[in-house]
């Protein structure tokens, strides 16, 4: 998932957006850093910076995800493979949260999922991203 990416993105209320990614290898090869661009009708209107890595010691991909609308919180989120998805979940100050990445030959497809009691697991947005 290094490279630059962009692509369509639809919220669960159906607005429709635009996502530009582009990520780095970082700490000498021990993670991947993404810088974010969220645009609405060509202009810019929410940043994101996540950094990725691998836990040895509990053998699960961790993710520390920071943005414009955080008010300062960051979502840390652990997850794994299965087989060319993966899978972070998050317990946070927002509540529980899902981030699904479908990796591709040419790009990934991305969900974030919400989860309300009572209701399960609820879809926040849907995006699919190609490389640039």
């Amino acid at each position: 998932m290094l490279g630059a990416f962009k692509g369509e993105e639809r919220s669960a209320g159906g607005e429709l957006s635009y996502g530009e990614l582009d990520a780095v290898a970082g700490l000498g090869g021990l993670a991947v850093i993404s810088d974010y661009r969220q645009r609405v009708g060509g202009e810019a209107v929410f940043w994101g910076h996540g950094v990725y890595t691998y836990d040895a010691y509990s053998k699960q991909y961790v993710m520390t995800w920071f943005d414009s609308a955080g008010g300062g919180r960051s979502v840390n989120a652990r997850g794994d493979f299965d087989g060319a998805r993966l899978t972070f979940e998050a317990d946070g100050a927002h509540g529980r949260s899902r981030y699904v990445y479908d990796v591709e030959e040419a790009g990934y497809a991305f969900t974030i999922e919400t989860f309300a009691e009572g209701e399960g697991w609820r879809r926040f947005m849907e995006a699919r991203y190609t490389r640039a």
